[in-house]
């Protein structure tokens, strides 16, 4: 099968070849821009400027006039914020540290979808007080108390919080996110370029949703997906209910590159092993092999189904692979260094 990435370097070449350089290329992670470089070179053959190839995340931060801060930065900022709301006695930071990532993902979601936050906090609000609401029969404990106060006081640490972060000009991926479908109308990020290809996306957020579908309509955007017949067209098959949604959305009267790869013939071979060290090791014979063979490594990928063989599979490596890309996350405590502090 050919890859999706060089299918929409050919698409470019045929339809964008002489003003490749006024393109951007929108990708749902930074990881593809590396193989799609590769492509244009095989294409092109030719000396060219490339176009602006960006994540979705850095697209939308250049719309929203804000940095992205990184977690630690975003939680003290919220404690800030959480002293500044609470009408009862704080917990300390320690505490707060536990549970505080968790209201940042809840801020992240109602952004990220264009919800009404005031709505929805004083919906929370009293569906709480409902549920300790005894009629007068028992007095509430101060635990209870406490609860209810910090309930009523989400909205507040909310509204405080984003102002504060933007104040600051960086905010959480969700505040960046609403912050650009608010501006990113004649946007110099969106101005810059003659088109922007959006390519393949499977679910798309509101605020998404909203930006890509105004610059479709007017002209300035042209939507690339990567779909199979398979999961397609068949109803009952969950991996194509984002993708029917999008053609609903995006209405396009050929939309490209729908392929059915799925149905083609595959290679799959299954190899029982004893214990985890072993897997590795099977790794390590697994890609020598492939070397011997001279396959190319970049056309390689090893998936983990624990990630606590991380390690065990980079000691086990062939000599001859200098180079991997790991994609996954590694937690902290399972390094030499956590267990070393314990």
């Amino acid at each position: 099968m050919q890859p999706f990435l060089r299918s929409i370097v050919e698409h470019i070449h045929q339809k964008y070849k002489d003003k490749v350089d006024s393109l951007c290329i929108v990708l749902p992670s930074k990881r593809g821009a590396i193989f799609l470089k590769d492509h244009f070179k095989e294409v092109f053959n030719a000396t060219i400027w490339l176009p602006s190839i960006q994540s979705a995340e850095e697209f939308i931060e250049s719309l929203s006039g804000l940095k992205q801060a990184d977690e630690i930065d975003l939680l003290a900022h919220l404690y800030e914020s959480y002293l500044h709301c609470m009408t009862t006695e704080p917990e300390p930071f320690d505490k707060f540290s536990k549970w505080g990532h968790l209201m940042i993902q809840d801020f992240n979601e109602i952004d990220r979808y264009l919800i009404n936050s005031e709505q929805i906090y004083q919906n929370l609000r009293d569906i709480k007080e409902i549920e300790n609401w005894s009629l007068g029969e028992n007095e509430l404990t101060i635990t209870q108390q406490n609860y209810l106060a910090f309930m009523a006081s989400i909205g507040n640490i909310y509204k405080h919080f984003n102002e504060r972060l933007m104040s600051l000009g960086i905010g959480y991926q969700g505040l960046i996110y609403r912050q650009a479908s608010e501006k990113f109308r004649g946007s110099e990020s969106v101005m810059a370029y003659e088109k922007i290809l959006f390519c393949g996306f499977n679910a798309l957020n509101a605020a998404e949703t909203k930006i890509y579908k105004w610059l479709l309509e007017a002209g300035k955007a042209e939507m690339i997906w990567d779909i199979d017949n398979y999961y397609l067209k068949d109803q009952n098959q969950e991996a194509g209910l984002f993708l029917r949604r999008n053609l609903e959305t995006f209405p396009q009267k050929e939309p490209k590159f729908i392929a059915d790869h799925f149905k083609e013939g595959k290679s799959i071979e299954i190899t029982a092993v004893a214990g985890q060290l072993g897997q590795a090791q099977l790794v390590h014979d697994t890609l020598q092999h492939l070397l011997q063979q001279d396959v190319p490594m970049s056309k390689v990928a090893v998936v983990l189904a624990n990630e606590k063989l991380l390690w065990p599979v980079l000691k086990a490596l062939p000599q001859h692979i200098e180079h991997v890309n790991i994609t996954m996350e590694y937690p902290i405590r399972y390094t030499q260094a956590y267990s070393f502090i314990d």
